[in-house]
């Protein structure tokens, strides 16, 4: 039985970047510093395509279509023919591209790092390779001091693999290809990387829940109903977490306690952006808060019920928006906090503040490989 993850409670000056890290992804830059390490985005792999509705207001989409313009050969070759824009729309072609040259990289960095291996492709993608999948893992077996913290939309392809009995020879092949003479890890699944999925409403978090459950159980078949009868569960398999952020809906996490850490964040990204509502994320939180998961509260998103500029819409527990209050009316069934008002005033000004003033910065702390 692995035990339940140390919970370190963090400040908000953790998330400044500080020399030697190379990103600035909030949540990762906390794992790095709880951890005593420095954070960093490994760029193993590129490219993608949609999976799931949270996906069409998919950041990299964008990124990755304006790097493909640029000036340089290195630049096209990277990013080049993984977007398209048809009818104005930036699309990804479903191509990606694995840059295998950069393992070689994180195994040789003298600094203990946290990874973060590709923040504009999904590793587990249906056109990664099982070897592909292998040989980022065999960065992890060969540096017990390095951690990793994966995340997917593909759960159930994930799952396959990760408890496949396969999987520990292809890294232990990869391994040898990568840094010859270290051996493998005395244990499995390795302690030093956590595999997240990115859920963003129930109708997605349902979907994912037997497959992250087979993760974390290192299970063939799924243990979810023994699951959710217990409010703790044995944690025998690969460390897991979830990602709510951008959360489009409540998420009843109810027979998730097998998870090791929890993301939660509301939505930016100007005119599309869709509101948080905070009976949203009290639930959430109070149910990592309930059952000893790490819960990282990353932001409001572009949408706040303070300050009162523009024009406001009202957000049902429900998931329902409405522009006019009177509209909404039906939804005060439910009691006055059900509806509520907010003004769009973007991501910094919305901060990350509950409404009691409390900041929610909580990471876990991950094991450590061992060889021999």
């Amino acid at each position: 039985m692995t035990p339940a993850a140390a919970i370190v409670d963090c400040t908000e000056d953790w998330l400044e970047k500080r020399p030697g890290d190379n990103t600035r992804i909030e949540w990762l830059l906390v794992l790095a510093r709880a951890h005593g390490m420095r954070a960093d985005v490994l760029g193993y792999q590129e490219g993608c395509s949609e999976k799931t509705g949270s996906c069409r207001q998919c950041w990299a989409r964008e990124e990755v279509y304006r790097r493909g313009l640029q000036q340089g050969e290195a630049m096209r070759r990277r990013f080049g023919g993984l977007t398209r824009k048809v009818g104005g729309r930036i699309q990804w072609t479903g191509e990606i591209r694995v840059l295998s040259e950069r393992l070689a990289g994180a195994v040789r960095r003298k600094h203990p790092t946290f990874w973060f291996p590709a923040s504009r492709s999904d590793v587990f993608h249906e056109k990664a390779e099982a070897r592909t999948v292998a040989q980022l893992l065999a960065v992890a077996a060969a540096r017990p001091d390095h951690r990793m913290i994966l995340l997917t939309k593909r759960w159930e392809r994930a799952a396959d693999l990760l408890v496949s009995e396969e999987l520990q020879d292809l890294v232990a092949e990869a391994l040898a290809e990568l840094a010859p003479g270290r051996p493998m890890p005395s244990g499995w699944p390795l302690a030093n990387v956590i595999v997240g999925c990115s859920v963003g409403n129930q109708a997605e978090a349902d979907a994912a829940g037997e497959s992250m459950s087979r993760i974390a159980t290192m299970q063939a078949t799924s243990r979810i109903a023994t699951m959710q009868a217990t409010s703790r569960v044995a944690r025998s398999g690969w460390a897991t977490c979830a990602s709510a952020e951008p959360m489009r809906g409540p998420i009843d996490f109810s027979g998730w306690e097998f998870l090791r850490f929890l993301i939660v964040g509301g939505m930016t990204g100007g005119i599309a952006s869709e509101p948080l509502h905070p009976l949203w994320v009290e639930g959430a939180l109070g149910w990592a808060r309930v059952n000893g998961v790490p819960a990282f509260f990353k932001q409001w998103g572009d949408w706040a019920m303070q300050p009162e500029t523009g024009t406001p819409v009202w957000l049902a527990a429900d998931g329902r928006c409405f522009d006019d209050v009177s509209a909404a009316a039906d939804s005060r069934r439910d009691g006055p906090a059900a509806l509520c008002r907010l003004f769009r005033v973007g991501k910094v000004k919305a901060g990350r503040r509950l409404p009691d003033g409390r900041v929610v910065l909580q990471v876990p702390i991950l094991g450590q490989v061992r060889h021999g």
